[in-house]
This record gives C-alpha cells, sequence and structure tokens, in this order.
C-alpha cells in the first residue's frame, strides 16, 4: 500500500512538475542556476522528476506527511525563485553594462554586491525557515535528509553525466 501511495503521489507531482511553464520551475531548497539561464526542455523537465522521486524516496515519506510536505516545498521553490530572479536581474544590469563597453561605477559595483549578499542572506534564511517548518511533520532523519539533499542529489547527478558519457549513451 505504502508503495502505490508513493508512485501515485509521484505520479501526482510529475504531472503538476511538467504543467508548469518552463521559465518558472525551481528547486527551492535545492537552488541550482537561475531558470533563465537553464536550457528548458526535456532535459530539465527529466531532472526535476528525478529530484522530486529521489526526494520521496530518500525521506521515505508517508502519506500524511508527503500532504503536507509538498505544498510547503512547492511555495518554498517559489520564493527560492523570487529570490533568484532578483539576484539575476541584478547580476544581468552588470553584466550588459559591462558588455555594452560601459564604464560601472564603484558605487554602482558596491550597491550590486551589496544587494546580491542580502539575496543570498535572504536564501540561508528561507531554507532555515522552510526546515524548521518542516519540523512540525518530519522526523529529525528525515529533516536532516532534507538538509542534505541538495548535496548529495547534485553530487549523483554529476556521477549520473559521467557514467553515461563514459558509456557514450
Amino acid at each position: 500500500m505504502k508503495k502505490i501511495s508513493c508512485l501515485l503521489m509521484i505520479a501526482i507531482l510529475a504531472s503538476v512538475v511538467i504543467a508548469q511553464p518552463v521559465g518558472q520551475r525551481s528547486f527551492g531548497a535545492i537552488d541550482y542556476p537561475n531558470p533563465q539561464m537553464q536550457g528548458g526542455g526535456r532535459a530539465e523537465d527529466r531532472m526535476e522528476m528525478m529530484m522530486t522521486w529521489k526526494l520521496t524516496k530518500d525521506l521515505d515519506l508517508t502519506p500524511e506527511q508527503a500532504d503536507k510536505f509538498f505544498p510547503r516545498f512547492k511555495a518554498h521553490r517559489e520564493n527560492m525563485e523570487k529570490i533568484e530572479d532578483e539576484t539575476y536581474k541584478i547580476s544581468e544590469s552588470i553584466r550588459e553594462k559591462i558588455d555594452d563597453g560601459k564604464e560601472i561605477s564603484a558605487k554602482e559595483f558596491e550597491d550590486a554586491l551589496d544587494n546580491i549578499n542580502e539575496l543570498e542572506t535572504s536564501k540561508i534564511e528561507e531554507r532555515e525557515r522552510f526546515i524548521k517548518e518542516m519540523n512540525e511533520y518530519l522526523t529529525t532523519n528525515q529533516l536532516a535528509k532534507l538538509a542534505l539533499f541538495k548535496h548529495y542529489f547534485v553530487k549523483d547527478l554529476r556521477q549520473e553525466i559521467r557514467n553515461k558519457s563514459r558509456r557514450g549513451t
């Protein structure tokens, strides 16, 4: 019954993920480069589905936990995406000036750097808020797995890409 519930949940989540516009995707606690910088399309869809499946599997969520976790995870991802979008806008405005050969004043650069640092602090605070909120629904082991998920997911993903390139597939 538990496996069926997990499979059903994955199918529902996958359909929700696929239905989102490409530019609106973010991994929240698992912060990847801004969606505008990603290629979009099938590879991104597969990566997001793999992340959702692996997160569900690694946390070993009960159906009750999943009902509480995934709506909050979605809200968290949206919050993180807003922060990433702001960071991207600031970085892009500086890059455009550089690419256009314009001089950037020290004050302008310092302000941009300060704003980006504030946004990075906001990301850390949002991550901490989310983990603390999940304390109500997840066990300590599940919280630890959630907190470490990004590191291991990215590591596993890189290894999988290396293995595929070696096999030539």
